[in-house]
């Protein structure tokens, strides 16, 4: 019986090592010099799927196994590789149309509305909403798993 709870932890653990390796594959493919310049929308959208992929694998391995992911820097590549990246893409984008406006105004307000401006600050606030919803869950999981351990470790209140 213990070899055999060996034997699933060995599994569970390899099972896990595969899916950081996953990761770290999926990584180094985003961020390729071609897969970061390549803007047909083919590409977008799989770059979007490994994007999705990443933030999928990490938020497990975060939820499941909270000493490997601190091991392995999960919270962090979870930010940078899901949104840290794409938020710094869209800020560029929204600064470049500010400029274009600029260039072609005297000034901000004055300047007429750009649709680009408001289509990149739209998929920007999306893709913060995004990220709010996905840390929002990855809490709530905690919160489940803390929560039960530390009702049992207290005594009820005896009055």
């Amino acid at each position: 019986q213990q070899q055999e709870r060996h034997q699933l932890q060995q599994q569970a653990m390899k099972a896990v090592n595969d899916k950081l390796a996953e990761a770290a594959s999926l990584e180094q493919k985003l961020n390729a010099p071609s897969s970061s310049q390549n803007s047909n929308s083919q590409s977008t959208r799989e770059n979007e799927q490994e994007r999705s992929r990443i933030c999928q694998i990490f938020s497990d391995i975060l939820c499941d196994h909270a000493l490997l992911a601190h091991e392995h820097d999960i919270a962090s590549r979870l930010w940078r590789t899901c949104f840290y990246s794409q938020i710094n893409q869209m800020r560029s984008r929204i600064s470049r149309e500010v400029r274009r406006m600029m260039k072609n105004s005297s000034n901000v307000e004055s300047a007429e509305p750009n649709k680009a401006k408001a289509e990149h600050e739209a998929a920007l606030v999306s893709l913060l909403a995004e990220a709010v919803q996905l840390y929002e869950y990855i809490i709530k999981r905690y919160e489940d798993q803390m929560i039960p351990s530390l009702s049992l470790s207290t005594e009820p209140n005896r009055s």
